[in-house]
């Protein structure tokens, strides 16, 4: 999990991505047209950088071509290719956890999804009529938290690309929006200075519990793997907040299918690129389509393999026992 920390100056940009054993990758670019950097997303593989601008375009870079043999590294190559279609600012993207899709939120009043191999857009949303201000996908993908000026926060299925139920309970503008790995929960900052918990796996309207104390707009909000912490931001303070859940006791077994989403996603972000980018001249169109594309057999590690019981563990599947997730994997991959 990376925590970044956004600064633009003028026409530049600087991006610290901080790693759990210390380590700071810094990124920084010139080139940026006449327009600010308004949103950031990476790939859980490392690979790839989205940046949203305030021109309504997306660009991707390759994030490994950068921090490549350093820790800390200029970004000066160009971008592989753009997205456009937004008529104004794309304030958030997201990318889905394997890497398939890209989510973005606009002023234009529009959420667009596009596909990260070919770079088209797949879907736009009517206007919504509100600038879309936060996005946030759940663990495997299937879930979009979105949240407007208009102080709305709504909730998307991915599968059938709908809009399935409105929380409300904000007056005033929602500026940030988090829902939970497992999707069970959500929370959303909002300029009327509070932070509201909602209950995503029972759609209910209302805000399981509002967290109050800022003094000013909330800017930004985050929930742990686990749902157990909460943080947000206003312009001057950070706060931590703890959600004291009751905990639903389950015999451990071999197998659920209710995981089965989160094998899947494994399986995708370990299987190899179809082709390694140079870093050492320009690429063509026909390559960079290969280095987003997966093909092959599923190589994984038994850290990799760790990892995923953990999370499995906070998407509320951690009664499963390692043995009956491994063959399940095994045989998922065959």
């Amino acid at each position: 999990c990376y925590y970044y920390l956004r600064n633009f100056l003028d026409k530049y940009f600087l991006e610290y991505f901080i790693k759990s054993d210390g380590i700071k990758y810094i990124l920084s670019k010139k080139y940026v047209p006449k327009d600010s950097i308004k949103s950031i997303s990476v790939s859980t593989d490392e690979q790839w950088v989205y940046i949203g601008s305030s021109n309504g375009t997306i660009k991707l870079f390759n994030y490994q071509v950068i921090i490549k043999e350093s820790r800390f590294r200029t970004l000066t190559q160009d971008y592989l290719y753009i997205l456009e279609g937004h008529k104004d600012e794309v304030n958030a993207i997201c990318l889905s956890p394997d890497a398939k899709f890209l989510i973005s939120g606009s002023s234009d009043e529009t959420i667009r999804k596009w596909d990260t191999v070919t770079g088209k857009c797949l879907l736009q949303s009517p206007k919504l009529g509100s600038k879309i201000n936060s996005l946030s996908l759940n663990g495997n993908g299937d879930l979009l938290l979105s949240g407007d000026s208009d102080g709305r926060v709504r909730l998307w299925n991915m599968n059938t690309n709908t809009c399935v139920h409105w929380f409300t309970g904000h007056t005033d503008i929602v500026n940030s929006v988090c829902l939970s790995f497992d999707g069970r929960i959500a929370v959303s900052g909002s300029s009327d200075k509070t932070v509201k918990v909602w209950d995503v796996e029972n759609r209910q309207s209302e805000p399981l519990c509002p967290l109050e104390g800022h003094n000013g707009q909330v800017t930004s909000v985050a929930l742990s793997r686990d749902n157990k912490w909460v943080i947000s931001a206003d312009r001057e303070e950070i706060k931590v907040w703890f959600l004291n859940w009751e905990l639903e006791e389950r015999q451990p077994t071999d197998w659920d299918e209710g995981a089965r989403p989160y094998l899947e996603t494994f399986l995708k972000q370990h299987t190899p690129y179809a082709f390694t980018l140079p870093n050492h001249r320009q690429v063509t169109e026909e390559e960079i389509i290969k280095s987003l594309t997966r093909e092959g057999i599923p190589q994984w590690t038994d850290k990799d393999f760790k990892d995923l019981l953990y999370t499995l563990g906070c998407a509320g599947y951690g009664w499963l026992r390692p043995e009956g997730v491994r063959q399940q994997l095994e045989n998922m991959a065959n």
